[in-house]
Formats: C-alpha cells, sequence, structure tokens
C-alpha cells in the first residue's frame, strides 16, 4: 500500500484543519452577531433638564427668598439697634469729662459693644450662609424628586443635565478661564426639544410643593 510522504501528510493536515476551522467558525460567528444584538437591547429613552430653571423659577424657591427677605429685615432690625446704641454711647462719653473714671467706664463700655456688634455680624453672616445651604440642599433634592417621577412617568431611563450658554456680551467679559469652566461645565452641546422634560419637571416640583404646603 503507498503511504503519503511526510509533507504531503502535512499539507493535508493543515487543509483538513483550515475546512474544520470554517465549518465551526462560521456559525459562531453568526451566533456572536445575534448575542451583540441581543445584548444591545431596546434603545434606551433620553431626557434633558435644565435643573437650574426648575429650582430658580419654582414655588419654592420664591418661598424661599420670602423667608430669606425676613430674615434679612430681622438683621437690619437688629443691626440698628446695635448701632443705635453705639451712637448713644458716644454721645454720653463726649459729655463726660476726659480723664475721668466715668468717661474710662464708658470708654470700656463702649469698646466691648463694637466687640459684641462684630461677632453679632460674623455671627448672622455664618447662620445665613448655613441656612441658604440647607434651602439649597432641599430644592436640589426637591427637584430629583421630580425629575425621577416625570422619568418613570414617560419611560425615560436617563436623565441628562442642560442648560444654556450665557449670553455672547457675558461671555465676552469672561477671561478664558472662565469660559474654559463654562464650557466645561456643560453636559449637554444639544438637544432638541422633544427630549426636554424641563417644564414637565418644574410643574410637577410645583405640584409636590402644593401639596406638602
Amino acid at each position: 500500500m503507498h503511504t503519503l510522504s511526510n509533507p504531503l501528510k502535512n499539507r493535508l493536515v493543515q487543509a483538513a484543519l483550515v475546512v474544520a476551522v470554517l465549518i465551526v467558525g462560521i456559525p459562531m460567528l453568526k451566533g456572536g452577531s445575534a448575542l451583540i444584538a441581543q445584548d444591545a437591547g431596546s434603545p434606551t429613552a433620553v431626557a434633558t433638564v435644565d435643573l437650574n430653571a426648575v429650582i430658580t423659577q419654582s414655588k419654592g424657591s420664591a418661598a424661599q427668598e420670602q423667608v430669606r427677605a425676613g430674615r434679612e429685615a430681622q438683621r437690619q432690625e437688629e443691626g440698628t439697634a446695635l448701632n443705635e446704641r453705639v451712637q448713644k454711647l458716644r454721645a454720653d462719653l463726649d459729655l463726660l469729662a476726659p480723664g475721668s473714671q466715668a468717661r474710662l467706664d464708658k470708654e470700656k463700655e463702649l469698646r466691648e459693644l463694637a466687640v459684641e456688634a462684630q461677632v453679632w455680624q460674623q455671627v448672622a453672616q455664618a447662620e445665613e450662609q448655613a441656612s441658604r445651604s440647607r434651602e439649597f440642599l432641599q430644592l436640589y433634592e426637591a427637584a430629583n424628586d421630580a425629575v425621577a417621577a416625570v422619568a418613570r412617568d414617560r419611560g425615560v431611563d436617563v436623565v441628562l443635565t442642560a442648560g444654556q450658554l450665557p449670553d455672547l456680551a457675558q461671555l465676552a467679559r469672561a477671561d478664558a478661564q472662565q469660559i474654559a469652566a463654562i464650557l466645561q461645565n456643560r453636559k449637554v452641546l444639544f438637544n432638541s426639544e422633544t427630549v426636554d422634560i424641563t417644564q414637565a419637571v418644574l410643574a410637577r416640583m410645583n405640584a409636590n410643593f402644593d401639596a406638602a404646603n
């Protein structure tokens, strides 16, 4: 019986391997494409919202402005009372003889009142900053709740923050670093009105505010 030479056997084995790879590999490639298509699934529903507009135009923001105005009026009243006390002490001081014990006591009282006024101002500023931080976080949380509710109602999977660029005049007054910061902070460069849910979110946030108040 005729036996194949080693070079010929090697070529036949290589050819058989190529055929096997082609036969087995093609279905695998077809299956891989189907798997990728299956993994892709249904398209992701995306919407955009101008969160800053929602917060600043909300009823909650307007209510907080009224509260802040009340606090400011109270601070003005307290500051005026302190200033009147200082003016009265200075007027009393002018009536006292230089070097007298009464004048020395009045000068000490005036210094203590000046320190009190300075401390009062620092405390008032710190309290106002803390109050504004708490109030903003409340608005931010309420806005996020409204975004989530609207997104669920509309079957939206992802909501991106979008906002308008400052006008050209404002950008012209900014330096290069400020302009770069403004542009880098933009999360969405373009979106059509059909995916914008800002007004719906604002309406939901205001409705939630009315229900809670």
